[in-house]
């Protein structure tokens, strides 16, 4: 039998080595600092794409009130409730029930 074939006696066959893994590095104070500066921006980012004016006023024609969300910079409606459909709906179920009454 040559050398590279001759089996090793198992006393002389060295243990298995066990690798320990690395702990997790803790971020630096400057990659805190950058991520704290980040979620400010997105926060600032956000703040300024959410409706900024909320007014609620009252159709007399439908009885109702009307929460109406707007754009503080432009005015826009940015949401409205309830919809022009359903204060339309409640008009006309106002007009017919006051006809029904008399009035």
């Amino acid at each position: 039998m040559d050398a590279s074939t001759t089996p090793i006696p198992a006393e002389a066959r060295q243990p298995a080595l066990t690798v320990a893994k690395p702990k997790p590095l803790e971020p630096s104070p400057a990659s805190k600092a950058a991520a704290a500066m980040e979620a400010a921006r997105r926060a600032e980012a956000q703040n300024k794409l959410a409706p900024a004016k909320l007014s609620v006023e009252i159709d007399a024609a439908a009885g109702r009130f009307v929460n109406i969300l707007s754009d503080a910079d432009t005015g826009q409606i940015v949401r409205q409730y309830p919809s022009d459909a359903q204060l339309a709906f409640s008009r006309a179920i106002r007009a017919y029930a006051l006809r029904l009454a008399g009035q």
